[in-house]
């Protein structure tokens, strides 16, 4: 990810904040379900929203990388595409046509060594990721604020019933 990797895992320093956040909101529910009859349903859609808020929020001081990463990309794309191009044009010179190449020092370089090498480079280019945003990220995110609610629907909904269901929707 063209040295920003590392900005994937700094949401995890926000882990204890998101989960006290997200406490804080579950016991507040919680008190309404067990003292004033709520219905858990009835909290589904502010359950989602401050999901989704809170995810924004997150992400979005790493989504302002996006443009910078995203014009690295397509340089880097051009320019490791020409070097392939380059080298292949002199493997075939090389080898097919049983020709000598003018400029045979990149067929020599120890640091690229043979074509799976230069296409290697090039497919890695390809799958860089034009933000720092992964799997990891939403888990560091979504795992705080989802446990507290979980034992909030726990009030309402047996636990066999709610892991059943997190499974099928899961698969």
């Amino acid at each position: 990810m063209f040295g920003l990797g590392f900005l994937e895992r700094t949401p995890s320093a926000f882990m204890p904040l998101l989960l006290a956040l997200s406490v804080v909101l579950a016991s507040a529910w919680a008190h309404d379900i067990a003292y004033h009859d709520l219905d858990v349903h009835a909290l589904a859609l502010p359950g989602a929203v401050f999901v989704v808020v809170v995810t924004l929020v997150m992400l979005a001081p790493l989504v302002t990388f996006a443009p910078a990463l995203t014009r690295a990309k397509r340089r880097a794309l051009a320019e490791y595409g020409a070097l392939v191009a380059r080298h292949g044009r002199l493997v075939r010179e090389r080898w097919i046509e049983g020709k000598d190449p003018k400029d045979a020092e990149l067929l020599e370089a120890p640091e690229i060594g043979p074509v799976a090498d230069t296409i290697a480079l090039y497919e890695t280019v390809q799958r860089s990721r034009t933000m720092p945003i992964g799997k990891r990220t939403l888990v560091a995110i979504l795992l705080p604020l989802a446990l507290p609610m979980l034992a909030v629907v726990a009030l309402q909904v047996p636990i066999g019933e709610l892991l059943l269901k997190l499974l099928k929707a899961l698969v």
